[in-house]
């Protein structure tokens, strides 16, 4: 299974839209299913691939910093849905823990994709 690094950093920036419209609507994220960090492509390719690449520093950083984006959103799901809409608004904005993990996964992707095109 290879990762396509572009699509896997569009999809973990898109959290942050979903999470703001469902703030916005009103509409419910289920937090516990967003916790695990091995339901998404992301999260299934990391699985796939920790046998081989397990040793890997950049992996090893990826892993670790795709586990705390999936529990630290869904924190932020769980805790946005008992306050107002601008307090709730206001979790997702830089220097929240949210934005923090967000940035940190999507670092972690691309210090993995630059090692890969190291190696080729």
């Amino acid at each position: 299974m290879q990762l396509d690094f572009d699509a896997m950093i569009t999809a973990h920036r898109k959290w942050k839209d979903r999470i703001r419209e469902s703030i916005v609507t009103g509409t419910t994220i289920d937090w516990q299913t967003v916790a695990p960090d091995d339901r998404c492509d992301l999260g299934k390719w990391i699985r796939a691939h920790q046998a081989v690449l397990g040793a890997n520093p950049e992996f090893q950083f990826l892993m670790e910093q795709h586990r705390r984006f999936h529990l630290v959103a869904a924190d932020t799901i769980k805790a946005a849905a008992g306050l107002p809409q601008d307090k709730a608004l206001a979790m997702l904005e830089i220097g929240t823990p949210y934005n923090t993990a967000s940035a940190a996964c999507v670092s972690a992707i691309v210090a993995l994709r630059r090692k890969v095109a190291a190696e080729v």
